[in-house]
């Protein structure tokens, strides 16, 4: 991992083992573009004998300016395509990118938003994970996917994971189709970088040879004595993990009362610690120098299955992973957002209006409202310098 601050010349901040592994795969990439070092540093615009040392320099300062990373990273997007990450080249050179959002500028805006940090170190992660349940886009989701765009200004991946199971062909289809389409308009909207984001689906990740090969595995590493059945209940949301932290006997009643409360829902903790495990492990393959943490985004009610996960998986694994959480929204009674067809994405601005005049004159509390200024105002405003809240401008988020 890089040290504080940037080198300014040559890449002597990297040890020997780190310069061996970036010579290494600079050679690897020039293989793979099947072309020689003369060659090679002709479609980087450098020197012959200057490429040279990029892949076989013994001196302790062999490498590539910030400058040079610069026009190996462009010569290598055209050359390998899809084959070749963008800003790669920097991460194997431990080079920081420059943009235009620091990752302290991230946090400071994710927090004002109410999106809580755990566990997040002073060095930035390199990847965002978001899981998520496929299902009708809804404010949550907008707050979320808007973090999610400043994450990538800061120069970080993110990856998406829609949990299709349980859902058919068709409205599977459909959900991604509708989710995909806010997504990308919230992307837009915070001037995100969508060439950063990946998504991937539950039902393409749980192949039956990822089942075949982790499936009694996880269930032997999760359910342990360190972990209690009232856990592994919230874990599984079929006891309220939100609700029971404010009345646990009116959420384990709660309980009690779904007499159609559906076995597969208790599959749910297993079915997201074998993707955990499958994802996190590849992403951590990928990182070719250092142990650069991942962070997960996701909402409070996610933060048992991810203790629980923690537990569970490789202590090696664990500890490359922290985490964010969105604060929950203050619905009353076992409400969530999914429910209220007034948070839906599709939903105007008046008819929020009035369901949140409504919700403050029934109860006499503004906390929904207090959540909203500053979640699904106060992150846009911070995001786009154009947004007004009281526009009726088409667009808006």
């Amino acid at each position: 991992m890089s040290r504080v601050g940037r080198p300014v010349e040559r890449p002597v901040h990297l040890t020997p083992e780190q310069r061996a592994l970036a010579q290494a795969q600079t050679s690897q990439w020039r293989r793979l573009a099947g072309l020689s070092q003369k060659e090679m540093a002709k479609k980087v615009g450098v020197g012959e004998s200057t490429y040279r040392m990029w892949e076989t320099g013994q001196e302790p300062h062999a490498g590539p300016t910030r400058q040079q990373t610069q026009l190996l990273n462009n010569a290598l997007i055209t050359l390998l395509g899809e084959g070749y990450t963008d800003g790669r080249a920097f991460k194997i050179w431990e080079w920081p990118e420059e943009h235009e959002l620091s990752f302290d500028g991230f946090v400071d805006i994710i927090q004002s938003a109410g999106l809580v940090g755990q566990h997040l170190q002073a060095d930035p992660p390199s990847t965002v994970v978001w899981a998520q349940r496929l299902r009708d886009p809804n404010l949550v989701h907008g707050v979320l996917a808007l973090a999610a765009a400043a994450a990538t200004r800061t120069g970080l991946y993110v990856h998406l994971l829609l949990d299709d199971m349980n859902l058919n062909l068709r409205t599977g289809h459909a959900l991604r189709d509708e989710f995909v389409f806010r997504l990308d308009s919230w992307f837009k909207f915070a001037a995100g970088d969508e060439s950063m984001l990946t998504i991937e689906l539950y039902s393409d990740i749980l192949t039956d040879q990822v089942l075949e090969q982790r499936g009694w595995a996880a269930v032997n590493s999760y359910f342990n004595a360190r972990s209690s059945v009232l856990e592994f209940l919230l874990a599984s949301k079929a006891v309220s993990p939100l609700q029971y932290n404010i009345n646990a006997d009116q959420s384990v009643l709660e309980l009690i009362r779904q007499a159609e409360l559906k076995a597969d829902r208790l599959i749910t903790p297993i079915r997201n610690w074998i993707i955990f495990d499958d994802k996190i492990a590849r992403l951590a393959d990928r990182q070719l120098t250092g142990r650069v943490p991942i962070v997960t985004l996701g909402g409070e009610d996610e933060r048992v299955l991810w203790e629980l996960w923690h537990r569970g998986c490789a202590e090696d694994l664990s500890e490359r992973v922290q985490h964010i959480y969105l604060q929950p929204v203050p619905l009353p009674s076992y409400r969530v957002p999914w429910q209220e067809s007034a948070l839906t994405a599709k939903t105007n601005r008046p008819s929020l209006a009035d369901f949140l005049r409504n919700r403050a004159a029934q109860d006499g509390h503004t906390d929904l409202v207090e959540w909203i200024v500053r979640a699904a105002v106060g992150l846009p405003a911070a995001l786009n310098s154009d947004y007004q809240p009281s526009s009726r401008r088409p667009g808006r988020p």
